[in-house]
């Protein structure tokens, strides 16, 4: 009710299951409104039920409309504008192409993409990337001239991920920020013009992180070509696990900024980590474990120069190779600990470098999200049960497959097992074979996959 007037009927199939039944203000030019009631359960229980817009049903031709018809005007008022002690003229500003802002919105995945604290729904702004682009990119390059953020950019939802340990201990688990999409939309558009300055000038080929055309997969190859043909030879070698300690909290601005200034970068870059590089040594000789001992000492000094810790407890060494004699290493007076088997960068890797290890962890992964599908998805329609199969549990199978594809037909047959058992839990498709079902389905089997991503590198 809205003064006095009825907006809305709630139907229930029992008399007393919902009171206080309050219709919302209107939401801009939508004819949809926000309502609000309460589900009464018994006398002591009460739960809050608020049903939002159906973006199914929402006019977004209106909004481009509506939006389209602002003349949005950059500003033309400041033609320099002073920085510390530098004054800069008005060409030598970041030019936030309006193009490159339509792409990053058009692109926005409204699945993975959650609102901030600002209520901008990621839908919206994809399905308005055309009219909002313009003013925005206007923002982006007033933000980067001032290096102000608006503030509603400055606020996050902050909630704790568990990474890997005890869930009861507090150190299990990594701050995850919320922010506002289009100051991740800005966040994005920054790499691309830092990137282009250093590129060329501070990252070299060895470089696979936050590289075009290189990922994990790419150094998880070239790194182990080298670890397993000396390996081969009968060479002893010892992999060193290094791991920061909240870096992204601690790590000094000032002295990063200093880092960016020295490769280049222009004042309002850096107003919004070179890290020496270690030499491969094998360590069946002192002299190799030697050198990879005066490794870790200038890693250990260029962490205090910088003030980063590492993470000494999970710090590891992995022992390749049949006689390998297992020197004990040392980052600064503590010693670190050995390890039989290591994950690196997701993938299980053995000191013996088998993936036995790897095939088991990928296939009790995969079978426990199906689990969680199967209890909590009531329906079993293909349109349901094959997205979320390739969304949630098929990118387990497939990361890095390149690297660690089975090579035994056990190995091949758990892992074909889990896709299996999704296409079994389609209804209709029970009584198929597997190979019926992936055709039905459209999907490939995970050994073709395989062979074709192969073709792919």
């Amino acid at each position: 009710m809205r003064s006095g007037v009825l907006l809305d009927l709630v139907l229930t199939n029992k008399e007393g299951l919902v009171g206080d039944v309050k219709a919302g203000g209107s939401l801009g030019c939508s004819d949809h409104e926000m309502v609000e009631f309460r589900i009464l359960h018994g006398r002591s229980r009460a739960i809050n039920r608020i049903i939002t817009l159906d973006f199914r049903r929402t006019n977004f031709d209106l909004f481009k409309d509506l939006l389209g018809r602002i003349p949005w005007v950059g500003p033309q008022e400041t033609q320099t504008l002073e920085v510390g002690k530098k004054v800069w003229r008005k060409e030598d500003f970041p030019l936030v192409e309006e193009y490159r802002v339509r792409d990053h919105l058009g692109n926005l995945d409204i699945h993975t993409s959650f609102m901030g604290p600002d209520g901008m729904h990621p839908q919206v702004l994809r399905e308005l990337a055309d009219v909002i682009a313009r003013p925005l990119s206007i923002i982006f390059e007033r933000s980067w001239r001032t290096g102000e953020v608006p503030e509603d950019w400055r606020k996050a939802y902050v909630t704790p991920v568990f990474k890997k340990g005890k869930k009861e201990d507090p150190g299990s688990y990594r701050p995850v920020s919320l922010i506002s999409i289009p100051g991740k939309v800005m966040e994005r558009l920054i790499p691309w013009v830092i990137n282009k300055h250093v590129e060329e000038k501070a990252i070299g080929s060895g470089q696979h992180g936050f590289t075009k055309g290189k990922s994990c997969l790419t150094i998880l190859i070239a790194f182990y070509d080298g670890m397993t043909s000396w390996v081969d030879e009968g060479r002893a070698v010892d992999v060193v696990y290094l791991d920061f300690s909240k870096v992204f909290d601690i790590i000094s601005h000032n002295i990063l900024i200093g880092k960016l200034r020295t490769c280049g970068l222009d004042e309002w870059t850096v107003r919004g980590q070179s890290v020496p590089s270690a030499s491969l040594q094998v360590a069946d000789t002192p002299e190799g474990c030697a050198a990879i001992q005066q490794d870790l000492d200038r890693l250990e000094s260029w962490a205090e120069r910088n003030h980063v810790k590492f993470n000494k407890g999970k710090c590891r060494v992995l022992h390749l190779g049949r006689n390998n004699p297992k020197h004990q290493y040392r980052l600064a007076v503590d010693l670190l600990g050995s390890s039989s088997v290591e994950k690196d960068l997701g993938v299980l890797v053995d000191s013996k470098l088998p993936m036995s290890q790897q095939y088991a962890l990928v296939a009790k992964k995969a079978n426990g999200i199906l689990g969680c599908i199967k209890k909590t998805m009531g329906s079993r329609l293909r349109d349901v049960i094959r997205p979320l199969y390739s969304a949630l549990v098929r990118p387990h199978l497939e990361y890095c497959v390149q690297f660690w594809a089975p090579q035994f037909k056990k190995d091949k047959e758990l892992l074909e097992r889990v896709q299996g058992r999704a296409t079994r839990m389609i209804r209709g498709l029970e009584h198929l074979s597997y190979e019926e079902r992936l055709r039905e389905l459209d999907l490939f089997s995970l050994e073709k996959t395989e062979r074709r991503s192969y073709q792919c590198l």
